[in-house]
């Protein structure tokens, strides 16, 4: 490993804060696209109001597990808050500010004391590599921003060096409280632990092995308990279905800065001067191969693996840092970079229109205005929308929380609207009064066959009516 610089700046370093500009600039353009968003701050409201994090959300679902409980309540809760202060509008501002805080922990985390040469890159694909998160407000990035520092940890340990229990330990409670990937702290802890056994350092693998324990325990420390790793099981086995929980694929373009990452890291060790750990590749391995199970896997793969990849590669590179009045205007201006940067996308983000992305909002619009309690047979991706724009007596086949309803009733839905396969036993279950479906799918256009009626269209989508 290389022996880090004690302070110094070099010129390629200003790429950092010139290219988290034009990241939070381009992130301030859209409104609000992630679908989930709407439901989770109903999700957030019920809970503020009622006190409890089970059982939530039957009101528009009739179907699915009725006791079934939110794994991320304090992001749900600050979702209705922040709307409950500044309406959806408020959401592109905070995304940028989330994205900049994400951006500036990577920065850290990849750069400091560093060689630009070796850390730069490395920062800029793993900043790449986020990306298709930030573009979404989401909790998810709240948990990538906590695994920054779990990423530190980990490099360093590779050196000897633990962290203390008690920052595992706050680190675990948040984590555990604001998204459902809490897991990864206890899984990182107890990687540590493994990969040091063949190399014989005792030391830490005890150290790994109760720092892992810590963090388990710390994430119980939840309105579930222990009832947190039921869900956890619970979820995995729901959501297979999804696309995001698939397998990875090596030729799609979202995993091209992952997979330049390794690139990197193996290159650095076949450069390297002297042997490479046993322990470093196995630890890379496993990355990599969490990296595979899911597409979801790939974002936090990426920061677990970017500060190893820019150690490994700073071993390689001699840096030539900047003294006096030099050290100083570099430093003046990545700030005036990072600030002018960061101002013009929240101008941007404050003066974007937060709901004009959402769909569909006209068509839930006119279901708002119906009387009395209205069944309606859903596509998957517009569940968040009705929920919030639908009015209080709509009634959803499905909604987006995948984990709630059996792996059996969503695939056996989803094969309905798509493939028109036991749609009579689905449309049976739901007995809708109306459906909303995208105007081109197989569902869509067999009950209009049938004698459904089309009363509106909404971009992709239209409601439908049945026959008398």
């Amino acid at each position: 490993m290389s022996q880090r610089a004690a302070h110094g700046i070099e010129p390629l370093h200003c790429l950092v804060p010139l290219a988290v500009a034009c990241l939070l600039i381009f992130l301030s353009r859209g409104g609000i696209a992630d679908i989930d968003l709407w439901w989770h701050r109903q999700i957030g409201e019920e809970i503020w109001r009622t006190g409890t994090v089970t059982g939530l959300g039957n009101d528009w679902a009739p179907f699915g597990d009725r006791e079934w409980s939110t794994t991320q309540w304090l992001s749900e809760v600050a979702s209705y808050w922040l709307h409950r202060w500044g309406q959806w509008e408020l959401f592109p501002p905070v995304r940028v500010l989330a994205a900049a805080a994400l951006f500036a922990a990577l920065a850290f985390a990849i750069t400091w004391r560093r060689p630009a040469r070796a850390a730069v890159p490395v920062f800029v694909l793993t900043a790449l590599a986020v990306m298709p998160a930030l573009t979404q407000d989401r909790a998810q990035t709240a948990a990538l921003l906590l695994c920054v520092p779990v990423s530190v940890w980990l490099v360093n340990s590779l050196s000897g060096r633990m962290p203390a229990w008690w920052k595992v330990a706050i680190l675990s409670v948040l984590w555990a409280n604001l998204h459902g990937s809490w897991i990864l702290v206890p899984a990182v802890m107890l990687l540590i632990s493994v990969t040091s056994v063949p190399a014989k350092d005792w030391e830490v693998a005890r150290r790994g092995l109760i720092l892992a324990v810590v963090s388990l325990v710390g994430a119980l420390l939840n309105p579930l308990g222990p009832g947190l790793l039921v869900d956890l099981m619970r979820f995995s086995g729901r959501t297979g279905h999804l696309t995001e929980w698939q397998p990875t694929i090596l030729a799609d373009v979202a995993s091209v800065p992952f997979a330049m990452i390794v690139v990197v890291l193996v290159s650095a060790w076949a450069r390297s001067r002297s042997a490479v750990p046993w322990r470093e590749i196995l630890v890379a391995v496993c990355l990599a191969a969490f990296a595979q199970l899911a597409f979801r896997n790939l974002l936090f793969a990426s920061i677990l693996l970017a500060p190893l990849a820019a150690e490994r590669l700073s071993g390689l590179t001699t840096p030539r840092f900047a003294r006096g009045a030099e050290a100083r205007a570099l430093m003046l201006a990545a700030g005036v970079t990072s600030v002018l940067g960061l101002a013009a996308a929240l101008v941007l983000s404050v003066q974007t229109d937060a709901v004009a992305s959402a769909s569909p909002t006209r068509i839930a619009a006119a279901l708002a205005r119906l009387d009395g309690p209205t069944r309606v047979l859903n596509d998957y991706n517009t569940a968040g929308v009705l929920v919030a724009f639908g009015g209080d007596g709509i009634e959803l086949g499905i909604d987006g929380r995948a984990d709630r309803y059996p792996a059996e009733y969503t695939d056996h839905y989803l094969a309905a609207l798509a493939t028109l396969r036991d749609w009579e036993k689905v449309v049976a279950d739901v007995k809708p009064d109306r459906a909303v479906l995208e105007t081109n799918s197989a569902l869509s256009v067999h009950l209009r066959e049938r004698g459904w009626t089309t009363v509106m269209t909404d971009g992709k989508y239209v409601l439908l009516e049945p026959p008398l």
